[in-house]
């Protein structure tokens, strides 16, 4: 039930020690995590490159290890990402007022004038669909949570500058 660094100071292992401190000043994965001043992703992107890249690359540069993120674009990505995950391997099992939380915050975003009013009428109706917990869509591309996620990533483009939360 201990921690390997719990074991160690409770043990004489000066050497043991060392290492564990070393390695923890280099920083562990979910330690060395920064959230970044800017978006190297969204400054960089292209046209050429898809949707389902960008979400994935946003993932990796703007979401913590476990924590919500900094930003807004960092947010919306792990909101939909977090959704997506539930939907597709549990099958909204866990469904609960947390999970609702990530479509409002959505919700706040995606509709906030930044499409254009078909877009975000659709983009809308798609989160009213998200929230049709018992029944989720996972037939993948076409579904309402692969295309939020792409609105989503839209909407990261619109705003490159990142937003603080």
């Amino acid at each position: 039930g201990q921690s390997v660094i719990e074991a160690a100071r409770g043990q004489v292992a000066p050497a043991m020690m060392a290492l564990l401190r070393a390695v923890d000043a280099e920083g562990a994965t979910d330690r060395a995590w920064r959230s970044p001043a800017e978006s190297k992703v969204l400054r960089d992107a292209t046209p050429e490159i898809s949707w389902k890249a960008l979400h994935g690359a946003l993932w990796d540069e703007l979401v913590p290890p476990r924590a919500a993120a900094d930003t807004v674009q960092g947010e919306l990505i792990r909101c939909i990402g977090k959704l997506t995950d539930e939907a597709y391997r549990n099958g909204n099992i866990n469904w609960g007022p947390h999970l609702v939380a990530l479509i409002d915050t959505l919700r706040a975003h995606l509709l906030d004038g930044t499409f254009d009013a078909d877009r975000e009428a659709e983009v809308g109706a798609l989160l009213t669909r998200l929230g049709h917990h018992r029944a989720p869509d996972m037939s993948g591309d076409g579904s309402p949570h692969y295309r939020v996620n792409e609105a989503v990533v839209q909407w990261c483009l619109a705003h490159r500058v990142l937003i603080r939360r």
